[in-house]
C-alpha cells in the first residue's frame, strides 16, 4: 500500500485533543477532592504532567504500516502489541470526524473485520490529517473492493433517494422503540407530578421540569443530529453511507456482507405510512456503536422498497402467509395464563398489605385496576400477535414478520443461518404447531429472530432448505467470505 509503506504515527494534532481531555478530567478531580485534601493542586499538577508525558510516549511508539496483503499496527513501551489485519478480512473502513477532528483538521480511520466478537470496537483506529485519511481510505477501498472510489467522488454521487432534514427529524423523534418513548414520557410525567405534589416553591418546580425536559429531549436531539444529511448509494458492488451534523460518519461495505435486513415500523411510523431500514453486516456497527447500522432512515414505504431494489435486490420479498386458525387458541391461552398469574400475584400482595397500614378501599381499587389493565393488554396483545405475524420462504431468503406495537419484517439468507431451532408450548405441540428461533451472526453479536405459530412441517422446511443447499451445491461460499 503506497501511503503506508513506511511506518507512520497518528497525527500529532491528536495530542491536542488528548491534552484538553486530560486537563478537563484533572480539573473535575481537583474540584471533587478539594475539601478532602489540604493541598491537592501540586498532586494534580504532577499527575497531569505524568499523563501528558505518557500520552506523548504513546503517540511516539504507536505506528501503522501496510504490506501488499495486510495492515499492521504496533505499539511498544511498557508492553508490546502487534495487530495484523489482512485486507481479505476487512468488513468496512469507516471515517469518523468528531467535533475535535473538524476543528483540528483531522479524521479517524476505523477498520472493522468480519467478526461479531467485540464487534463494537474497531480492530484498528488511527488518526490522520483529513486529506491523508481520505487518501488512506481510498487505497484501502481499492484493496478491498477493486475500485478507486475517492472521497471527492462521494460528494458527486447522489443518494438513491433524496433525504430532507424533515426525514432526519422524524427518524430522531419516532425511529426509536415506542415502548422506550412511552417510558421516557411516563418518567417525565411522573417527575412533573412529583414536583407538583411535593414542591411548593415555583423555582424548584421550574428547575425540576427543565431537568426532566432536557432528559427527554437530549436523546431525541442526539438522534436528529446523528442522522442529519443522511446519504446512501451504491457504486458497483459496494454500498456507501454517510451522515451526521456534528460527528461526521462515512463507511462502505460490500453488498455480499449483508446477512439480513429489517424493515422497522414503529407505531407512529405506521400511522404516518413510514418505515426505516436496518441491516446486519458482520463487522459493521452504527456511528455510535450502540445500534444496528441503518441503511435508510424513516421515509415512505415506496422509498424503502427502492433502496432495497438498488442496494440489495436479493432481499426483496412479498407478503408472507398468516398464522393458521389453531394458532389463535395458543395466543388466547397465553393471555389467559398471564391474566391468571396476575390475579394470583395481586391477591398475594393485597393479602400481605391487608394489615391495617393501607386503606382497604385503596387495595381493592388497586387490585381491580392492575388485573383489569393486565387483562386488557394481554388479550389485545394476543389478538394483534395472531393477526400480525407472517412467514414466507423464497429461493434464497425467508421472512418473519412480528411485533405487537412496533412491527418488524426480517428477511434473512439461508446461507447465513447458524441455528434454526423449533420449540412449542404443550398446547401448541398438541395442535401440531411450533415456533422457529433463527440465530445468525450480526453486527452486534448473535441476532435471534422468532416466528409466530405455524405447522411444524412448514417451519422444518427452513432447516431442510439450509441443509439441502449445502448438499446440492446451491450454498455459495462467496456470499459468506468471513
Amino acid at each position: 500500500m503506497r501511503m503506508l509503506e513506511e511506518p507512520v504515527r497518528n497525527s500529532p494534532r491528536v495530542l491536542i485533543s488528548h491534552f484538553i481531555l486530560i486537563l478537563f478530567i484533572m480539573a473535575v478531580v481537583s474540584l471533587s477532592i478539594a475539601d478532602m485534601m489540604t493541598a491537592p493542586l501540586p498532586v494534580i499538577a504532577a499527575l497531569t504532567v505524568l499523563l501528558m508525558a505518557y500520552d506523548v510516549v504513546w503517540w511516539k511508539r504507536t505506528t501503522l504500516r501496510a504490506t501488499d496483503t495486510e495492515l499492521i499496527r504496533e505499539y511498544s513501551f511498557l508492553y508490546s502489541t502487534r495487530k495484523v489485519v489482512p485486507y481479505s478480512k476487512i468488513a468496512s473502513v469507516n471515517v469518523i470526524r468528531t467535533a475535535f477532528d473538524r476543528v483540528l483538521g483531522t479524521a479517524t480511520i476505523q477498520v472493522n473485520i468480519n467478526s461479531a466478537v467485540n464487534s463494537t470496537a474497531p480492530e484498528i483506529s488511527f488518526v490522520f490529517d483529513k486529506d491523508t485519511a481520505d487518501a488512506v481510505r481510498t487505497e484501502l477501498s481499492g484493496r478491498m473492493y477493486g475500485n478507486a472510489h475517492t472521497a471527492q467522488e462521494e460528494h458527486i454521487y447522489e443518494s438513491i433517494i433524496p433525504f430532507t432534514n424533515r426525514d432526519s427529524i422524524l427518524h430522531g423523534l419516532f425511529g426509536t422503540s415506542t415502548w422506550a418513548l412511552l417510558g421516557v414520557i411516563a418518567s417525565l410525567a411522573l417527575g412533573i407530578g412529583t414536583e407538583l405534589i411535593g414542591s411548593r416553591q415555583g423555582s424548584e418546580l421550574l428547575v425540576g421540569m427543565v431537568v426532566l425536559a432536557v432528559m427527554f429531549l437530549l436523546p431525541l436531539i442526539g438522534m436528529i443530529i446523528k442522522y442529519y444529511n443522511f446519504k446512501v448509494y451504491r457504486f458497483g458492488d459496494t454500498v456507501y453511507l454517510s451522515h451526521g451534523a456534528i460527528r461526521l460518519y462515512r463507511t462502505s461495505f460490500k453488498i455480499n456482507r449483508i446477512n439480513s435486513i429489517r424493515i422497522k415500523r414503529t407505531l407512529i411510523a405506521r400511522m404516518m405510512g413510514k418505515a426505516s431500514l436496518e441491516m446486519e453486516v458482520v463487522g459493521l456497527t452504527s456511528a455510535d456503536d450502540e445500534q444496528r447500522p441503518v441503511l435508510c432512515i424513516m421515509t415512505d414505504m415506496e422509498n424503502i422498497r427502492k433502496v432495497i431494489r438498488e442496494v440489495a435486490p436479493f432481499f426483496e420479498f412479498e407478503e408472507g402467509v398468516v398464522q393458521p386458525k389453531a394458532a389463535g387458541k395458543v395466543w388466547l391461552m397465553k393471555a389467559v395464563y398471564t391474566t391468571a398469574a396476575t390475579v394470583v400475584l395481586a391477591s398475594v400482595i393485597c393479602y400481605v398489605l391487608n394489615d391495617g397500614s393501607v386503606d382497604r378501599a385503596l387495595l381493592r381499587y388497586g387490585w381491580f385496576a392492575t388485573v383489569g389493565a393486565v387483562a386488557v393488554l394481554s388479550f389485545v396483545s394476543a389478538y394483534r400477535g395472531y393477526k400480525v405475524d407472517l412467514f414466507g420462504m423464497g429461493e434464497d431468503v425467508f421472512m418473519f414478520q412480528y411485533g405487537i406495537v412496533d412491527r418488524c419484517m426480517s428477511v434473512m439468507q439461508y446461507d447465513r443461518v447458524q441455528i434454526a431451532e423449533l420449540y412449542a408450548w404443550p398446547l401448541a405441540a398438541r395442535l401440531g404447531l411450533a415456533r422457529c428461533q433463527v440465530r445468525m451472526l450480526s453486527s452486534m453479536g448473535a441476532a435471534t429472530t422468532v416466528s409466530g405459530y405455524y405447522p411444524r412441517e412448514d417451519l422444518e422446511r427452513i432447516q431442510e432448505e439450509v441443509m439441502a443447499r449445502i448438499r446440492d451445491g446451491r450454498y455459495d461460499y462467496r456470499k459468506l467470505s468471513f
